[in-house]
């Protein structure tokens, strides 16, 4: 019988997110473009987060830089830009404006592809 923890922390709530996204969405990996491009970047997103997701649940230390790199790998991959979002959500300690937030639109924010 599986004993619940005493307590979860906001942390192992989000990464049980991330973790549970990319098994919804494995389908979706890969380069065959019959999928939506939304969906297939987020599936990608997520299995490329899925170690340090898995990490986090089982009390594990995940090192955030490594998180950012694997952001950023994505980007690469997909030519989004997750990683600049990333830095655009994150409030600047020295500034007194708040932070706009990430668009929800993925299609406004995918990068432009020089080779085209």
């Amino acid at each position: 019988m599986n004993t619940q923890p005493t307590t979860i922390t906001q942390e192992q709530v989000l990464a049980f997110a991330i973790y549970e996204i990319r098994q919804l969405l494995a389908q979706h990996l890969g380069n065959d473009g019959t999928s939506d491009p939304a969906i297939r970047a987020a599936a990608h997103l997520a299995y490329a987060l899925h170690n340090q997701a898995s990490a986090i649940l089982e009390g594990k230390h995940v090192n955030a830089q490594q998180s950012v790199s694997t952001i950023k790998k994505v980007d690469q991959l997909l030519e989004t830009d997750f990683h600049s979002r990333l830095s655009a959500a994150i409030p600047n300690p020295t500034s007194r404006h708040s932070t706009p937030r990430p668009s929800a639109s993925w299609q406004t924010h995918k990068k432009e592809n020089p080779k085209k």
